[in-house]
Parts: C-alpha cells; sequence; structure tokens
C-alpha cells in the first residue's frame, strides 16, 4: 500500500508540473542522478560571471562530495523540463552573434529570459511545497542555471543576507550534477542546442 501511494504520488506530482508549465516531468530513481565534479569545474573554467556573485552559486552552495551524501538518502526523484521561449530580436541575434560571451553581457538578451526563468523557479518550489504537503518532508528542490529572483544578488553587499531564503534554490549544476546525463537515465529528451527558445530542467528529491 505505501508502494502504491508513493506511484500514486510522484504521478500526481509529475501531472501538476506539467498544469504549472511544464513540458515534461518525469519520475525516476534518485540512485539514476548523475553528480560528477567536473560539472563545477565548467563554473571556473571557464569562470563563471556568476560564481562567487550568486547565494545560490559555488563556493555558496554544498560541495559536490556533501550533496552526494545527502543524495544518498533520497529515493524518489521528479526531473521537469521547460521551455523559455525567445523574442524574434533575440533569437536573430543568437543566429548572427559569432562571440556568445559577448551575447550574455546583453542586457536585452538577459532582461528577454527573466520572465520566464522566475517563472520556472516558481513552478519548482511549487513542486517542492506540494511534495512537502503530501508529506514528504525532506522535498528539496533545484532549479537550472544561476537564481534570478533578484536583478542583483546581495554577494556584493557584504554582510547582507539573501533577499527571498525561502524562494531561491541552487541550480542541479550548482551541486555538480550533470543535467544531460541525468536527464537521459530519466527517460526525458534532452535538446539544449536549440536558438529559439531555452530548454532548462529543474529537479525535485522527494522522500
Amino acid at each position: 500500500m505505501a508502494q502504491q501511494k508513493i506511484e500514486s504520488d510522484l504521478d500526481f506530482l509529475c501531472q501538476e508540473a506539467k498544469k504549472l508549465g511544464a513540458v515534461d516531468a518525469v519520475a525516476f530513481k534518485a540512485s539514476d542522478i548523475v553528480v560528477d565534479p567536473r560539472v563545477i569545474m565548467k563554473c571556473r573554467v571557464p569562470i563563471c560571471a556568476y560564481y562567487g556573485n550568486n547565494f545560490m552559486c559555488p563556493p555558496y552552495v554544498m560541495n559536490v562530495s556533501e550533496f552526494q551524501g545527502i543524495l544518498s538518502k533520497y529515493t524518489h526523484a521528479v526531473l521537469i523540463q521547460v521551455e523559455i521561449p525567445l523574442p524574434q530580436e533575440i533569437i536573430q541575434a543568437i543566429y548572427q552573434e559569432a562571440n556568445f560571451a559577448e551575447l550574455f553581457k546583453n542586457k536585452n538578451y538577459l532582461q528577454s529570459l527573466l520572465p520566464g526563468w522566475r517563472k520556472f523557479e516558481e513552478l519548482i518550489n511549487k513542486i517542492e511545497a506540494i511534495s512537502f504537503n503530501l508529506g514528504y518532508r525532506f522535498a528539496a528542490g533545484f532549479g537550472g542555471g544561476p537564481c534570478k529572483l533578484c536583478d542583483e544578488c546581495v554577494t556584493k553587499q557584504p554582510g547582507e543576507p539573501c533577499r527571498h531564503p525561502f524562494q531561491a534554490r541552487p541550480s542541479m549544476e550548482a551541486v555538480g550534477i550533470d543535467v544531460l546525463k541525468t536527464a537521459e537515465r530519466a527517460g526525458v529528451t534532452s535538446n539544449m542546442l536549440v536558438k529559439n527558445k531555452i530548454v532548462g530542467y529543474g529537479l525535485v528529491l522527494v522522500d
């Protein structure tokens, strides 16, 4: 009976994620989550603009070894896939821009992502909250990419705490999760190499 309830609850979480805007949501074994320290290396080689400048990014979040120890205690997870459409002018810029580093410095490009990305972060929080309300007290959500709840993180104001401690969540990458391999194991088609939209992935650990 307990197993039936878990399966029913996981299916319910997936359906709720889709109702909230997810393109796909799949329940799978937490043991199929792939953790690789090379993911964290990519935060520093080449150095990411958010490294050390965002509370939900390294080095502020738990390290890979700590996360692996915590992950080993979980049995179930839900992988959530979203698509964030881009305005036509940004799509044209992507096709024409040879230097992607310069593109990411473009404020118009970043601003075009914010509404969809913040909606995505809200979706992850809601699925985590629903999981908790179903009785899974250790439910924990992880987003994709740096936290974008604020235009500028308070890390640049020493001594100031996070403005949104109950909404902010680290990304899957920030704790060393290989997103593409994890999506593959979960059975979710992963295609991040598209130029007319952003394909993002979030995760909720359920236990």
